[in-house]
């Protein structure tokens, strides 16, 4: 027996009856595409993506029996599909647009889940966040821009320099996208139109949005396509295929008379096709019905498959994650970068290393990243890393650029940036944490599996500061400068949780005054506790400027006493002496002058008033 493929013949027409009864009770099978208005043949370049999209639940019709292909695309029905092909659906659940999002409420309810996701993978970013306009049609040159950051390209874009686009009308793309158009225009994502131009202010169509979406495919792995190589074909009693699985393993498609077949041509396009005989050993790419996973409803045939055979006899080298070592056959079958799989011969002579240290093929696992290269379909030598590492270091920041957050790590004065895991279990202190909960500074002791962190631990690292009310900005992230006792200036950032407090009482930030001596406790740059000291707090003076003497370095200001009477009172400065305007920005001695009213900070030795800060409250710029 071959392939498994023989039937007894009393179950192949017991098969058959029943198909032909389920045939005619229901007339049409579930799994059929019933859009009317794509069948004129004006859409046979759409319809292959169009049958394939809606099948994978990525798009839908408008009505049961229209697609409307001509129909423009909204913004936010792009960014959904988007979303759907990714195999976000799930995680968009329930998701809620941020407080900070722009006119929340031109979104509809129904999209706020998918645009709140694309939010969170950066997909909406910069100009598209502050200025969504869902319900406006999407442009090419946007659609572009979306579909490059959805596939995680977004680094690629920005890092481009120079431009291979020759299009004509490259100046109608505005100047930010070019390098996101250039990508999508290099990855085989969007193309442009036989004269040369790109039209990137024209709207995309329903139909167009199918052909991108099936572009997209090619970068990503999509669970529901299942490929394979055809091993099999009965075209007499029961139509089915036999495919066998990249892992190995053998499945049966039965085919109905609405499954669509297609093949690409010498262009790379889907054509209509059929299934027969010389099919065998090809490979196919097959949607399952979704009531009856034994039922193909879309079946693409392609020169190319998920067990791509290489070609080429020079040595080269693959990329990719383990999925399967069959050692009966020696063969090792590995999911690719590019989502793809491709099967490799493990010869006698092949070399095996993990962590640089040479091992055997027993070390290796499933879900193991690894470089393995190659000649031919041959593998020379695998170098692997080790299931479970541990890293340690000092925490810089998190970087969300990728699908998840990576954790910078500084270690030996070297920073090394490493992938989260969805799931990854933080712990801080001694207690179940976030990874924003991390702070610069905190010392990190991380696991990784497979090269991506699982776990977290992390310790704070507090320091204390003491010193001098330099400058004082309250705002949304409130700074204050320290001058320490050593001279040295130290800028921290007052956080709402951030304690506040005077001889035990608690006080408000608004209440600390420039040239108050305090004691900072700091995690990172941001100040958990400030506690002003009272004997080390300077005294304050605010008065009008009688005059300035700039070569002895005394200024004359009238001050006016709590029981009503003037005063004048002689204000001492030096080089050291930190002169500033209302704003705290450094202004020049040669800004004070006879009229304005200052703000002197210091101290009185000796019966002599030397300051430390003079504030013009006069001046504004």
């Amino acid at each position: 027996m071959r392939h498994r493929f023989t039937y007894s013949k009393t179950i192949m027409i017991s098969l058959l009856i029943l198909f032909l009864c389920i045939s005619n009770m229901c007339q049409v099978l579930a799994g059929g595409l019933k859009f009317t208005d794509i069948k004129a043949s004006k859409y046979d370049w759409a319809r292959p993506y169009i049958e394939k999209m809606y099948h994978l639940g990525i798009v839908k019709g408008v009505t049961e029996t229209s697609y409307a292909p001509d129909a423009s695309v909204k913004r936010d029905e792009i960014i959904t599909m988007m979303i759907r092909l990714m195999g976000l659906e799930n995680d968009a659940k329930g998701k809620k647009l941020p407080a900070t999002f722009p006119k929340a409420y031109t979104v509809p309810s129904w999209a706020v889940p998918y645009v709140a996701e694309a939010i969170d993978k950066n997909i909406i970013t910069g100009k598209d966040f502050s200025d969504f306009r869902a319900e406006d049609a999407a442009l090419r040159w946007e659609v572009a821009v979306f579909a490059v950051k959805a596939l995680g390209l977004d680094n690629e874009a920005k890092g481009r320099k120079n431009l291979n686009l020759t299009f004509k009308d490259i100046y109608d793309i505005p100047l930010d996208a070019r390098t996101y158009v250039d990508v999508a225009v290099e990855k085989g994502i969007v193309q442009g139109y036989p004269d040369n131009s790109f039209k990137p202010n024209n709207k995309i169509t329903r139909a167009q949005a199918a052909t991108l979406l099936n572009n997209m495919i090619r970068h990503i792995h999509v669970k529901d396509i299942i490929k394979g190589q055809v091993c099999g074909v009965d075209t007499v009693s029961l139509p089915s295929i036999e495919i066998k699985l990249s892992s190995g393993s053998y499945a049966t498609y039965f085919i109905s008379k609405d499954t669509s077949v297609y093949q690409e041509d010498e262009k790379g396009a889907l054509v209509e096709s059929s299934i027969d005989k010389k099919d065998i050993g090809s490979y196919v790419a097959i949607l399952a019905e979704e009531n009856n996973k034994n039922t193909a409803v879309y079946i693409e045939k392609s020169s190319n498959s998920t067990s791509t055979p290489i070609t080429d006899t020079t040595s080269n080298y693959i990329k990719g994650i383990i999925k399967n070592i069959n050692r009966t056959n020696n063969t090792l079958t590995l999911l690719k970068e590019n989502g793809d799989d491709v099967v490799l011969t493990i010869k006698g002579d092949t070399k095996t290393y993990v962590d640089g240290v040479l091992a055997t093929l027993s070390d290796l696992a499933i879900g193991q990243s690894v470089k393995i290269t190659v000649s031919g379909t041959s593998i020379i030598d695998i170098e692997a890393q080790s299931a479970r590492e541990h890293v340690k270091g000092t925490f810089v920041k998190l970087n969300f650029a990728s699908e998840n957050p990576e954790i910078i790590i500084q270690s030996s004065g070297k920073e090394y940036k490493y992938e989260t895991d969805k799931y990854v279990y933080v712990r801080k202190n001694g207690k179940t944490a976030e990874l924003k909960d991390l702070k610069i500074g905190d010392e990190i002791e991380a696991e990784l599996e497979y090269g991506k962190i699982v776990r977290v631990i992390a310790t704070s690292t507090i320091k204390t500061v003491s010193g001098t009310i330099k400058t004082l900005t309250i705002s949304d992230r409130s700074v204050i400068t320290v001058t320490d006792d050593d001279g040295r200036e130290h800028t921290i950032y007052v956080t709402p949780d951030t304690k506040i407090s005077r001889e035990r009482k608690k006080i408000e930030l608004y209440d600390l005054r420039i040239g108050y001596y305090i004691d900072a406790e700091i995690e990172g740059n941001e100040v958990i506790c400030i506690d002003v000291t009272p004997k080390r707090v300077q005294e304050t003076l605010q008065g009008i400027v009688q005059n300035v003497h700039r070569d002895p370095k005394v200024i004359l200001i009238e001050i006016r006493k709590t029981d009503g009477t003037r005063e004048t009172k002689t204000i001492y400065y030096t080089d050291d002496t930190s002169i500033v305007r209302g704003d705290s920005s450094s202004i020049s001695i040669r800004r004070i002058n006879e009229g304005d009213e200052i703000l002197v900070v210091g101290e009185e030795k000796d019966g002599l008033f030397y300051a430390n800060t003079i504030m013009n409250l006069t001046i504004d710029e």
